[in-house]
C-alpha cells in the first residue's frame, strides 16, 4: 500500500484512476472512503468457456477436472501469483463498507501467499478424485497476463479491518468445485 502505482498497461491505469477518484472524493467531500486493491479474483459464478488469462489457471483447471475432462498443458507450471477467493473478496468489502470511519484509504487483499500453477494443479488433483491434469514447466501462458510480484502484504486490512482469510487454497477449490458440480450447464 506504501509504493507508488506504476502502471504499465490500460487496465492497470484504469485501475489507479479509480485509486485517485476515491481520494479525491475522500478529500473533496470529507467522507470516509477506501480503495481494496485485489489480486486475482476467482471462483462463483465464473464458469470459463476455455482459456481465459486473466482469469487464471484455476478456474481454467478446476473447472476441466470437474467435468473429468484430461489437461496435460506443457508450459505454465513455474508461474506464481497471489489468488484471491471471491467469498474472501466479499468478506473485506463488507468488512470495509461497514466501518464508520476507516483508518486508511487504500487495502491489499489477498489469500497472503503466492501459489505456483504446479501447487494448484496438485490441490485440484487431492480435491477431485481422479482429476487427470498436469502442467509442465515455464510460465507461459499466464505470465503474459500480468507480471511477476511478491504476494501483497495484508497486514493493514488484518489489523484496521479484522480481516482473516476465510478460505486457504485448498478449502477454496472444495468450495468451487461443489459450486461447478451443482452449477454446470448439462
Amino acid at each position: 500500500e506504501t509504493d507508488p502505482a506504476t502502471p504499465g498497461n490500460v487496465y492497470g491505469t484504469t485501475k489507479h484512476m479509480g485509486e485517485l477518484l476515491v481520494n479525491m472524493y475522500q478529500k473533496t467531500y470529507g467522507v470516509s472512503a477506501c480503495t481494496v486493491r485485489v489480486s486475482w479474483v476467482w471462483g462463483p459464478p465464473l464458469i470459463p468457456v476455455g482459456l481465459d488469462g486473466p482469469g487464471g489457471p484455476i478456474p481454467y483447471f478446476l473447472l476441466r477436472a470437474v467435468r473429468g475432462e484430461k489437461v496435460h498443458e506443457p508450459s505454465g507450471g513455474e508461474f506464481i501469483a497471489n489468488f484471491t477467493y471471491v467469498k474472501d473478496v466479499a468478506h473485506a468489502l463488507l468488512l470495509a463498507y461497514r466501518k464508520d470511519e476507516l483508518p486508511s484509504n487504500l487495502y491489499n487483499l489477498s489469500n497472503g501467499q503466492n501459489y505456483s500453477t504446479a501447487e494448484i494443479v496438485e490441490t485440484i488433483k487431492r480435491v477431485v478424485p481422479g482429476a487427470d491434469i498436469s502442467v509442465g514447466l515455464g510460465m507461459k501462458p499466464w505470465i503474459d497476463y500480468t507480471v511477476l510480484r511478491g504476494s501483497f502484504d495484508i497486514t493493514r486490512i488484518r489489523t484496521e479491518l479484522g480481516f482473516e482469510v476465510q478460505y486457504p487454497l485448498e478449502k477454496a477449490v472444495a468450495d468451487y468445485a461443489a459450486w461447478l458440480k451443482a452449477n454446470l450447464p448439462q
